[in-house]
């Protein structure tokens, strides 16, 4: 510690420049910034034979292929996202964003899919269901924001559990972790 003692006489002012950086840094790890991530966790194909005179099948039913899939978005950061661009590579059938708000859908280059969402709070899900009746289904091209890009994330359906199987659950972790401490206790 040579160097530190020939630099006695600015100490205080070192000690007081590493609080200001690390003062900042800390401040800028946790800012609130807007964080989206999105994905898809379901999706359904069915075929309906319609029994009909024109595009005949071999057993003389139209086939109407429906395929149905469901993304998620959401914003975990701790600041609200402001116009929200969520791009699918084609423009389905129907589209519908739960909760309802005030969407835009656009068809921009490439017959591609724009819904525009104004906003969305932090921590906020949006559910986005697509359907496309006998086309091809799309993928996400691109999500972002004013703000932030958009990653994805693969989403999955859990079950919920009910708050007593949860409790046994925390209360079993709870007692092996006890266990391992005293057995480490016992051992030294």
């Amino acid at each position: 510690m040579v160097w530190w003692a020939a630099l006695g006489a600015f100490h205080s002012e070192i000690i007081g420049l590493a609080f200001a950086l690390l003062s900042t840094a800390i401040l800028y790890w946790f800012r609130p910034r807007v964080k989206l991530i999105y994905g898809r966790a379901n999706n359904s194909r069915n075929l309906i034979r319609v029994p009909s005179s024109d595009e005949e099948t071999e057993n003389g039913d139209t086939v109407t292929e429906i395929y149905v899939e469901k993304f998620f978005l959401q914003n975990t950061g701790r600041k609200t996202a402001t116009n929200v661009e969520f791009v699918l590579s084609d423009f389905p059938s129907d589209i519908s964003v739960w909760q309802p708000r005030n969407v835009t859908y656009t068809r921009v280059q490439r017959e591609n899919c724009l819904a525009g969402i104004p906003q969305i709070a932090p921590r906020e899900l949006v559910v986005i269901d697509c359907v496309y009746i006998n086309q091809k289904a799309a993928w996400i091209t691109s999500v972002k924001s004013a703000e932030a890009l958009g990653k994805e994330v693969p989403f999955c359906t859990v079950r919920q559990f009910p708050q007593w199987v949860i409790l046994l659950i925390l209360i079993t972790l709870l007692m092996g972790i006890a266990f391992a401490f005293q057995l480490l206790v016992a051992l030294f």
